[in-house]
């Protein structure tokens, strides 16, 4: 089983994470397949086939014990992680919180 989640390379999904990339959903990894295309990207349910429509699907940060970091990602695609976070378009709402 697969699922769509609503982000693509016009949001700052790189491209380069097409098949080889992953999300967390509940907590664990859960592969990226196919291409990612300008408005979604294609996660393979197998391992968390009870997922619900609307449920928090994380590409960068923490999840349970989980963790897909910046480094990671540039990592993946080749490149730094300053790249990756300046090419999050403007299309992703920003939420800025306080860390004590």
């Amino acid at each position: 089983m697969v699922a769509a989640v609503p982000i693509g390379y016009a949001d700052g999904c790189n491209r380069l994470l097409s098949n080889r990339g992953s999300v967390l959903l509940r907590g664990q990894r859960v592969p990226i397949v196919g291409r990612i295309s300008m408005d979604l990207t294609v996660i393979d349910l197998t391992d968390v086939p009870t997922a619900q429509p609307g449920e928090e699907a994380v590409l960068i940060g923490r999840q349970g014990s989980e963790q897909i970091s910046v480094s990671e990602l540039a990592e993946l695609c080749h490149t730094i992680p300053y790249e990756i976070l300046t090419g999050i378009s403007q299309r992703v709402p920003r939420v800025f919180m306080n860390a004590q």
